[in-house]
């Protein structure tokens, strides 16, 4: 499989409906209502594409990778009265199972609890036909069966008779692009076109100004394991901070008792503080001197590949400082490779402990 190909299916069947389900939705669809939800969308796609390449949140994408917003389109549809449509496209499908387009449809009154994801999938051989795949909050899929009319229109058509409604939908924002002429053969492995985009960690990317820190509620959460993915753990410490900075705490510890990653088993941590203008400062314990031991130098070029600076007279811990005005998303991607990088150099095992204040 390439990048791109591992890149399209977390990006539309991992982030984005995570997204959607996460604390960012009612800001991302109310920027799609504006005709400004491709701007999220590439930011989703650069903080996914970063991850499976292996970049890390400051490297250069390749090339095949390097996508702007004006590759992807978000249209708000009301198919029904009380209910709407996000109905989402993005690069080309160039490979089997890769998504032609994604609908994520949700009552009007009850919009992130009600969500039901779907998404027009290309055949895993080439002549099978195409699917339609509906995927739940658990990240698990469920298969609808084949889709005949493979189309923007044909799409819409089979979520509102699975729902139970009268397809009439009346566009507003981007008006519905035809990504077909691109997505004839999913089999086709020519070269994408290569397009340069500003990097989304500016202020100013999205045209908008700075990007506000998302909103938190309810209590924070604990179900993940240090034997969990990095993106995992990242999405649930990701939307625990955001809920922490809400109620009016600053500090955050994620703890592992049992480290096997140095010659003897120790304990060790993942710490965030939020600042007053909105930075979020990571840090990855970096003293084990109660057990004479320390991290050997060989494994800092993992920390500083996800962005870590090395500990020195002011700062103790490896660590490194998020900016208030970045995208949710490239958050989202930095803590992910910081996750990867402590599971890749101190082996952290188990439930993963937590404390706020």
């Amino acid at each position: 499989m390439t990048q791109y190909h591992d890149t399209h299916y977390m990006f539309f069947y991992r982030t984005l409906p995570d997204a959607l389900r996460g604390v960012i939705f009612d800001e991302l669809l109310a920027a799609s209502k504006n005709g400004e939800g491709h701007a999220y969308m590439i930011g989703f796609w650069r903080a996914t594409a970063k991850f499976v390449s292996g970049v890390g949140p400051f490297g250069t994408l390749p090339r095949e990778l390097d996508l702007t917003r004006d590759d992807f389109n978000v249209s708000v549809l009301s198919p029904a009265s009380g209910w709407t449509f996000l109905v989402i496209t993005g690069p080309p499908v160039k490979g089997g199972l890769e998504a032609l387009v994604a609908v994520a449809a949700f009552t009007d009154a009850n919009p992130t609890q009600s969500l039901k994801y779907y998404t027009c999938e290309a055949p895993a051989m080439s002549g099978a036909p195409w699917m339609i795949g509906t995927w739940h909050a658990d990240s698990s899929r469920g298969n609808l069966g084949v889709i005949n009319d493979v189309s923007i229109t044909g799409m819409i058509d089979f979520v509102c008779n699975h729902l139970g409604l009268q397809s009439s939908p009346a566009p507003r924002g981007n008006s519905l692009p035809d990504p077909r002429h691109d997505s004839e053969n999913p089999f086709s492995k020519g070269p994408g076109t290569s397009k340069t985009f500003f990097d989304t960690s500016s202020s100013t990317t999205s045209g908008r100004g700075s990007v506000s820190i998302p909103k938190g509620s309810g209590p924070v959460t604990s179900s993940m394991t240090w034997g969990d993915s990095p993106f995992d753990i990242a999405e649930e410490a990701v939307q625990n901070l955001y809920r922490l900075r809400s109620a009016g705490k600053t500090a955050f510890v994620m703890s592992a008792k049992k480290a096997s990653g140095l010659s003897k088993t120790v304990s060790s941590y993942v710490q965030f503080m939020w600042l007053e203008d909105g930075a979020l400062i990571v840090e990855l314990q970096a003293d084990y001197s109660y057990w004479g031991l320390s991290i050997p130098s060989s494994a800092w070029a993992n920390l500083e590949a996800a962005g870590l600076a090395r500990p020195n007279g002011k700062e103790l811990n490896f660590h490194l400082s998020i900016p208030a005005g970045v995208d949710p998303s490239e958050r989202l991607n930095v803590l992910a490779n910081v996750f990867n990088a402590f599971q890749t150099v101190m082996r952290p095992a188990k439930k993963i402990q937590q404390s706020s204040f």
